[in-house]
């Protein structure tokens, strides 16, 4: 079916298995200009198995998970899901584990205006074990990994498309790398700097 909304402003307070947007083996056209905002355990948005024909979901507005959420899962899905700005914890409060969790996908997913931030954890991991993965994109951000981690990490048995524009990537821990990219194909462009550990 088709759910359209015209703005708003979601959010949830309760435990871990209570996310915001919950889309599970669904095939639903789902569009959504408001805000999604998480603080609390529990994902802001998770999508498991959005299937096609008709599985599209946008969420053109900002998306929010603090490093007391679950952050984002989007996880064995075929339809394209798209973000406006998506905001995973910050400078000040970072999450301790990989807050976005990209796994299996075959549809695109566009992470807009992406800002994740760290602390001795991977912060943007592309890692499908899949056949045909799914494009990942990005139009802006910054991916900010303290500790001994990785800003960045690509990789597939093949070859992983990926078009992602950030404007800075820092992995400032001694002797990390702040991009770690293994057979992939597309474009990374950085229109700011790139930190590494020394």
């Amino acid at each position: 079916g088709t759910v359209t909304a015209l703005g708003g402003s979601l959010d949830s307070t309760a435990g871990v298995n209570n996310h915001v947007l919950d889309v599970r083996n669904a095939t639903v056209n789902l569009s959504y200009p408001g805000s999604i905002n998480k603080t609390t355990n529990g994902s802001a948005v998770f999508v498991d198995n959005l299937t096609t024909p008709g599985g599209v979901i946008t969420l053109n507005g900002t998306t929010t998970g603090t490093n007391t959420s679950s952050g984002v899962t989007i996880q064995a899905t075929e339809g394209a899901v798209t973000f406006g700005t998506l905001r995973l914890g910050t400078n000040a409060a970072p999450f301790t584990f990989t807050p976005l969790i990209l796994a299996t996908n075959t549809g695109d997913v566009a992470l807009g205006d992406v800002d994740i931030f760290t602390d001795n954890a991977n912060g943007l991991v592309i890692n499908y074990g899949n056949a045909s993965p799914g494009d990942v994109t990005s139009t802006d951000g910054n991916i900010v990994s303290t500790g001994s981690a990785t800003a960045l990490f690509v990789s597939h048995a093949t070859s992983q498309p990926i078009n992602l524009v950030l404007e800075t990537i820092s992995a400032t821990g001694v002797g990390t790398h702040a991009v770690n990219i293994s057979r992939a194909t597309g474009a990374l462009t950085v229109t700011s700097r790139v930190d590494a550990g020394a």
